[in-house]
């Protein structure tokens, strides 16, 4: 998992609620969330969705909870 999956579980978001919020394809936020190429563009899109660098959504996800990493 990277850390835009980790973004949007974490807030609680919805796949709808990520692709009408940053105006981007179900397709895309797939891509994105599986480390898969996507347009500089929509990566921008997602990252001011949720307030991040755009680099850092593509970062493996950080757990606090050991646990939650076999996720």
């Amino acid at each position: 998992m990277n850390r835009a999956k980790q973004i949007r579980l974490d807030r609680g978001y919805g796949v709808v609620d990520v692709i009408e919020g940053a105006g981007i394809s179900a397709r895309t936020l797939r891509k994105v969330e599986n480390g898969e190429e996507v347009k500089t563009s929509a990566l921008a899109r997602l990252a001011t969705f949720y307030e991040a660098q755009p680099s850092s959504l593509l970062a493996p996800a950080v757990f606090d909870d050991p646990e939650r990493s076999a996720a």
